[in-house]
């Protein structure tokens, strides 16, 4: 399976959106990792990662999203790290399963933020995160330790029938 800059490198280029893309990338068998050729990727158009599952650690530390991103219902079964990352438009995790331990740290979200229904099952991680934007946290399930040490809310913060269990 060729890395993902292998597929994405001719898009980018062109500036083509990633939604087809990343349908393709259903049921991953290799670590997913975005940091690219030591310099910050940024998506310029929407990215559509939803009812995607990623097998192996994803790693999207310090990726920009200029766009509305979705990774709705999406599956992440091992380490996630979206440490440093910058969301610049609306960001939907609603329904998403995070099976093993997820990073969030210093990640910045711009616009409205959905994490509704999603289910932590690892360690999740918001230290000194920063919502500019609404955030929604409704129904989410957090399963094991969570941190949002020195996270900014700046705008309203939904954590209406949320669960922490640890």
């Amino acid at each position: 399976f060729p890395a993902f800059y292998d597929y994405v490198d001719p898009l980018l280029e062109k500036g083509e959106d990633l939604k087809e893309i990343s349908r393709n990338m259903y049921q991953l068998n290799r670590t997913f990792n975005f940091w690219y050729k030591g310099e910050c990727l940024t998506f310029r158009n929407g990215v559509d990662f939803g009812w995607t599952i990623f097998q192996s650690k994803v790693c999207f530390w310090g990726i920009i999203f200029q766009n509305k991103t979705n990774f709705w219902e999406a599956t992440f079964q091992n380490e996630t790290d979206f440490g440093r990352t910058t969301f610049q438009n609306e960001i939907n995790f609603d329904a998403v399963i995070f099976q093993n331990r997820v990073n969030f740290s210093k990640t910045t979200f711009y616009k409205t933020a959905y994490f509704w229904r999603t289910i932590f099952q690892g360690k999740a991680t918001f230290s000194e995160a920063t919502f500019r934007g609404e955030v929604s946290f409704h129904e989410a399930t957090f399963k094991n330790t969570t941190s949002f040490r020195k996270t900014t809310f700046q705008s309203r913060a939904n954590f209406h029938e949320a669960m922490f269990k640890d």
